[in-house]
C-alpha cells in the first residue's frame, strides 16, 4: 500500500523517499511534573517484527529519564520560544514551498509517515486526532483504553480501539479499503510480521538467557 506514504504539501502530491514513526513518550520529573518527548523511529525494506520491537525499545531507553533530552525536544524549545516564529515564518512560507532545511525536517516529529499517540497509558478514550497543518503526516493513529468486547458479546474479553485519521487526498477510497483489508489480516495472523518487508529472509529473534532481564 505504498501510496499511505505519500504526502500534500502546497496543493501538490509527493511521494516519501523513507518510512518513519513519530510518537510520543511521558516523562516524570522529581517535582511530580510529567513532561511530553516526541520520538522518530526510522524503519528499513529489511526490518520485521523483531527489528521494529528492538528499535522503538532502544530509542525509548535513551529518552526516558528526566536529564535526557533529545535533539527534537531541543529544537521544539527554540522554535516555540520565539513568538510568531513557528506559524508565519517556518509552517507558513519555509515548509509550505520546499525551503525546510533538510536538518529541521530530520529533527521535526511532524514530517513523518505516520503519528501514533497512546492514551491508553492516560487511561483515556480513543480519538480521531487531525493531522497537523505544520510538516507531511498523512496517517495519525490513536490508541485508546480497553474496553469489554460489546461487538464480539464477550464482556470478559477487552479490546483496545482505534481512531485512524488519513489524509484523503493522497490516494482513493478503494486503495484505503484495501489497506484497511490488510491491516485486519495482519491483526488475525501475527506471524506474518516475522516476514521483512521487502520479503527477504526473516531475522532471528534475539534469545534472552534465563535470569536475565
Amino acid at each position: 500500500n505504498p501510496k499511505l506514504n505519500y504526502f500534500v504539501m502546497n496543493g501538490k502530491i509527493y511521494r516519501r523517499n523513507h518510512f518513519c514513526v513519530s510518537f510520543v513518550i511521558l516523562k516524570k520529573q522529581s517535582d511530580g511534573v510529567v513532561n511530553e518527548t516526541a520520538l522518530k523511529v526510522y524503519l528499513e525494506p529489511s526490518d520485521d517484527i523483531f527489528s521494529i520491537d528492538r528499535k522503538i525499545r532502544e530509542v525509548i531507553a535513551a529518552n526516558q529519564h528526566e536529564h535526557q533530552s533529545n535533539s527534537t525536544d531541543k529544537f521544539a524549545r527554540f522554535m516555540f520560544s520565539v513568538p510568531g516564529l513557528p506559524k508565519f515564518v517556518v509552517a507558513y512560507h519555509l515548509d509550505k514551498h520546499g525551503l525546510l532545511p533538510r536538518k529541521i525536517i530530520d529533527l521535526s516529529p511532524f514530517h513523518t509517515s505516520m503519528f501514533i499517540t497512546n492514551l491508553a497509558s492516560i487511561k483515556t478514550s480513543y480519538i480521531h486526532h487531525h493531522c497537523y497543518e505544520f510538516g507531511t503526516t498523512s496517517v495519525f493513529v490513536c490508541m485508546g483504553k480497553p474496553v469489554p468486547d460489546y461487538m464480539g458479546g464477550d464482556l470478559t474479553r477487552k479490546v483496545m480501539p482505534i481512531g485512524v485519521v488519513m489524509d484523503e487526498r493522497t490516494c482513493t477510497g478503494y486503495e484505503y479499503a484495501a489497506f484497511y483489508s490488510d491491516f485486519k489480516g495482519y491483526l488475525r495472523d501475527l506471524s506474518q510480521l516475522e516476514t521483512p518487508f521487502d520479503g527477504s529472509r526473516p531475522q532471528k529473534e534475539e534469545k534472552i538467557p534465563a535470569g536475565v532481564s
